[in-house]
């Protein structure tokens, strides 16, 4: 029983190796055919085309149209709105900026990182509730 588990595991082997030795060899030459030609141009020559010559010099007309808005266009009301909130949201970070790190503190003096985020909208006029994410889910 021994001995022909033995035979047999060492048939497989030898069978593995000899099919992984000629997968080695085929992927390492290179069977393609190389042909090398020499090039060698038969195009003519390039001959220089003649181009009618201009007699006189040419001109540049002043343009007809030089503008047509008669002032700067004013930004939309809710670009301007977007602009003051980061204006107040640049400030509540900038007021923030440099305090401590403490796990699960929401201020005023240490924050953690979702405790800083909510001060920061809480002072830029955004009101929300501070929650984990598990109970969104």
């Amino acid at each position: 029983m021994f001995l022909s588990k033995t035979f047999l595991y060492t048939l497989a082997i030898c069978i593995a190796s000899g099919l992984l030795s000629t997968i080695v060899t085929a992927q390492s030459e290179d069977t393609r055919q190389r042909r090398v030609t020499s090039i060698v141009s038969t195009a003519p020559a390039v001959t220089e085309i003649k181009r009618p010559r201009l007699e006189n010099d040419p001109v540049v007309a002043d343009p007809l149209i030089v503008s047509l808005a008669e002032e700067e266009p004013k930004p939309p009301t809710t670009l301007r709105r977007y602009s003051q909130f980061n204006q107040l949201l640049q400030a509540a970070i900038d007021l923030r900026l440099g305090a401590s790190y403490v796990y699960g503190a929401a201020g005023p003096t240490t924050f953690d990182c979702s405790g800083f985020v909510w001060a920061v909208f809480q002072s830029a006029g955004q009101r929300f509730s501070r929650t984990s994410a598990n109970a969104l889910w």
